[in-house]
Order: structure tokens, then sequence, then C-alpha cells
């Protein structure tokens, strides 16, 4: 019986300690090929919520590129990354925002995410829209800096002044 119990202890400790090592900070440039396009993604993690942008370009032609800014959070429990592209900041005009989903299989590195991309308008993102799956590496453990003219992913909050009321002389 001790054994047994043992035994399900330590399971259960793996699982925990698995599932947490899969959920870990995400933040970093991410870097991948998708099809004839260079994909790089930088993400600004802050618990569940992820923002920051990704850049691709076609690899024959890097005069065809597009940078955008994306949102995205932590599907707790698929541990899946799902992010959205907000806002084209630069476009050589033939690029569409795009959807992507992040995930780590088991055996992935650290420094290893999966991403399936989806592209396309909504009413083509189901059966019809064009869906790629990357691999990408990490090259960096901080993210590479969102242009300044775009407001940053999670701002800092002000802190204001506490006022403290003056007692009242009698």
């Amino acid at each position: 019986m001790i054994l047994f119990l043992r035994n399900i202890s330590f399971l259960l400790l793996f699982s925990v300690s698995f599932l947490f090592a899969n959920a870990q900070n995400i933040t970093g440039t991410w870097e991948g090929r998708m099809g004839t396009e260079k994909l790089q993604i930088n993400i600004d993690q802050k618990g569940s919520k992820i923002c920051g942008y990704t850049h691709d370009y076609v690899v024959a032609n890097p005069e065809s590129f597009c940078k955008a800014k994306f949102e995205g959070y932590l599907d707790g429990e698929t541990n899946t990354w799902y992010l959205r592209g907000v806002q084209f900041f630069e476009n050589s005009g033939e690029h569409v925002l795009m959807r992507l989903a992040l995930w780590r299989n088991r055996g992935d590195g650290r420094d290893e995410l999966r991403v399936a991309v989806t592209t396309g308008s909504l009413l083509s993102c189901g059966l019809f829209g064009d869906r790629d799956e990357v691999i990408l590496k990490r090259v960096s453990a901080t993210p590479y800096n969102l242009p300044a003219y775009l407001p940053p992913c999670f701002p800092k909050k002000e802190k204001k002044p506490v006022v403290t009321p003056k007692p009242e002389t009698p």
C-alpha cells in the first residue's frame, strides 16, 4: 500500500511540474520559418496576458514584409497561448493580420514553441483559411523594442501621492 501511495504521489508531482514547466514565462524574441517567410514574434508577458509585435517577411523578397502589434492570453486548460494581430505599424501592402496559437509538446525544449498561424478573413479562417504550423526558437530572453510611436504593452501605472488630511487645530 505504501509503495502504491508513493507511486501515485510521484505521478501527481511529475504531472503538476510538467504543467508548470509548460506554462512558464515566454517573454522574449522567437523566430522561425513559415513556408517562404521568416517569422519573428516579440512577446511581453504579464501573468496570463501577452502582447508585443510580429515581424514577417518573404525570404526571397525582404521588401515584402509587415510588422503588426498583437494581444493575447493563455488558455490554462489547454496550455495554449492565443494571439491576435490588432494593428499594422508597417506593411508593404500585401500582408494581412494573423491569428496565432502557441504551445509546447511533451519533449520540446524550453526555448522552443510550436505555433499555428492562421491568415485570411474571418469568413475564410475556418475550413478555407490558410494555416501553417511552425517551430519557433527563442533567440533572446527579452522582446525587441516596440517602435516608440506604439503604446507599450503594459503601461506602468502612475502612483498617485497619498494625501493625508492635516489635523484641525482647535
